[in-house]
């Protein structure tokens, strides 16, 4: 009986060592900073989320560049907005539908910084892969090209 309790004791530090090491030595750093990203971006707290998606290497971990993306968005950064999100669309990082949103999305942030013709170009495309979102964008947008044409024609 004895020596049954010492072999399962044993074990039970054989498998505490093996944790040990595997957290220690065999961690995704990328992982855990994309996590900590995600948690703070459930959570609307777009800054932080912004911090930890860029300590992400986005060579191991590509598709964080979507929430990064959108975290720049939501802060009213649509440079940073449409630099991190066009990419991840071109590389088609992510699922049909999430990929239509991130078309949606794009177009939005080209209407404000007022680049009407890449806004549409987005827009159109979200249309295309059936976002819903997109169709009420498009009629803003032509709205805004409407007053904007309206502008040029009195000042001519």
């Amino acid at each position: 009986m004895k020596k049954i309790i010492q072999i399962i004791i044993g074990f039970i530090i054989i498998g505490i060592w093996v944790a040990i090491i595997k957290t220690t030595f065999f961690t995704d750093d990328n992982q855990e900073l994309y996590e900590k990203g995600i948690s703070y971006y459930n959570d609307k707290e777009y800054v932080a989320a912004k911090q930890y998606f860029n300590w992400v290497d986005k060579r191991k971990i590509p598709e964080a560049v979507i929430p990064l993306g959108y975290s720049y968005f939501y802060t009213k950064d649509y440079e940073n907005a449409i630099q991190n999100l066009q990419g991840a669309f071109e590389k088609k990082l992510g699922k049909p539908q999430s990929l239509s949103e991130v078309a949606n999305v794009l177009g939005i942030s080209y209407m404000h910084i007022n680049d009407l013709k890449n806004a549409r170009i987005y827009l159109e495309k979200a249309k295309e892969m059936g976002n819903q979102n997109s169709v009420y964008n498009l009629k803003i947008l032509d709205s805004l090209e409407q007053k904007l044409q309206n502008r040029t024609i009195k000042e001519n």
